[in-house]
């Protein structure tokens, strides 16, 4: 989640939010594309999804409680339950609490993935939704010329999707700035 850099005394972060705040310059490393899996026993292959959906506990990632009602429209089911469910704060309790059947989560590729291709969780809808908040590194406009944020400035470029594909190093957080990649 957010991180007050001014009184955490840290130049920068990379952040689950919505973007940069007042006072910040920042960039999008990675949006947060998520899925929906289960534990392949809570699957009863006659229902359908939005029948499988109604029927299963919903797990909630507390960053994101906006997220099911969003997947719900996504896959136009409608569901009355949206917001009822166990919460976590981390992605890996819900990856946990999925696989050991607790309910249905939503969750990233990344987090899931190895269970989904050993057959551990499976995904109850081939739709993905990218959640409004993503991954931003941000840093503070008195910080972001200073030789630190320059030195890592590359290696989070290279992490962002498509950025170096558009520019050519060396660069400064400025160059970004003023090309308007950064927000």
């Amino acid at each position: 989640g957010p991180v007050d850099l001014r009184s955490s005394g840290m130049d920068a972060a990379i952040m689950y939010c919505e973007g940069p705040g007042p006072g910040q310059y920042g960039l999008q490393v990675m949006p947060l594309e998520l899925l929906a899996v289960c534990s392949p026993e809570l699957i009863q292959h006659t229902e359908s999804l939005a029948d499988t959906l109604q029927r299963l506990p919903l797990l909630h990632q507390v960053a994101a409680l906006e997220a099911w009602p969003t997947f719900f429209g996504l896959v136009g089911v409608k569901v009355p339950h949206a917001f009822k469910g166990p919460r976590y704060s981390l992605l890996t309790m819900g990856l946990q609490a999925a696989l050991n059947g607790i309910g249905a989560a939503l969750l990233p590729m990344y987090v899931a993935g190895d269970d989904l291709h050993a057959g551990r969780l499976v995904c109850l809808s081939d739709k993905r939704f990218t959640a409004y908040k993503g991954y931003y590194f941000v840093c503070s406009h008195e910080a972001v010329d200073t030789p630190a944020i320059a030195t890592f400035l590359p290696t989070v470029l290279a992490m962002s999707v498509g950025t170096l594909a558009v520019m050519s190093l060396p660069v400064t957080f400025a160059t970004f700035r003023d090309k308007g990649v950064l927000r």
